[in-house]
């Protein structure tokens, strides 16, 4: 569904032989897509009410909030995984990216430890692959942006961002990072998303947010009985359960 004046939000919704569970997900990708971005959320919240105020709120100006879309990353094995994008203008144009996982056989919207046993192992693993990644950024930077040798606050600035020890060599995160709080799955596994929060005018100097675990990768560390218990089968079945998504 879209902003029928323009097209300039988005909103996808499913169509699902269980209209109860179909309303459920239809609620949670309406407030993925469009929730956290409006200044007044209409009630009752469907996918018309929230794109007609956000093209209100557009229109006065209240935001810079200017456009929103998708895209279906997963709609398999009974599972739909969705990325949103936002984009805002300003004093700098920007986009932010969440993400949205549904079952599509009873509407939850699902989080990591619904499908992961052991997330104390993924988040173990996890945090070394924060660590190598910043490790080879901070040494591919001064490639990059040669500038950033002779300018040692600019430097200093980057690593104090990246939680970087220069003694230790390696990413000292705050206590209980990274967390779980934005993921998606696609057909070659899971995928968590870890943002320094740089401000806009650093956000070159940050490395890529997005860290891809597969399924081999995390297969030990599933559920028995969870949802993507299908990957510790040898032979998966076909699935008999997707969504048709429609913008």
């Amino acid at each position: 569904m879209s902003d029928t004046v323009k097209g300039r939000f988005i909103v996808p919704q499913v169509q699902l032989s269980d209209a109860a569970v179909a309303a459920r997900i239809n609620l949670g990708l309406t407030d993925a897509a469009l929730g956290e971005d409006l200044d007044g959320v209409p009630q009752p919240l469907t996918a018309s009410s929230a794109i007609e105020q956000a093209h209100i709120e557009f229109e006065a100006g209240k935001s810079g909030f200017s456009e929103s879309r998708y895209e279906v990353l997963y709609n398999d094995h009974g599972l739909l995984s969705v990325e949103f994008t936002s984009e805002y203008k300003g004093a700098y144009q920007s986009s932010v990216k969440r993400h949205a996982t549904f079952d599509l056989r009873t509407g939850r919207l699902l989080e990591v430890r619904d499908m992961v046993a052991d997330t104390t192992a993924l988040q173990q693993r996890w945090q070394q692959s924060i660590n190598r990644r910043v490790t080879d950024h901070l040494n591919s930077l001064p490639k990059e942006y040669p500038q950033i040798e002779t300018d040692t606050n600019l430097l200093a600035d980057v690593k104090h961002r990246l939680y970087w020890n220069d003694s230790t060599k390696v990413v000292e995160l705050q206590a209980g990072e990274p967390r779980f709080y934005d993921f998606a799955i696609n057909s070659f596994g899971l995928m968590l998303y870890y943002d320094f929060g740089f401000p806009h005018v650093m956000e070159p100097l940050q490395p890529d947010t997005d860290y891809q675990f597969t399924y081999a990768d995390i297969r030990l560390w599933l559920k028995p009985r969870g949802p993507l218990s299908f990957k510790l089968e040898t032979s998966p079945p076909s699935s008999k359960s997707a969504a048709s998504p429609r913008g």
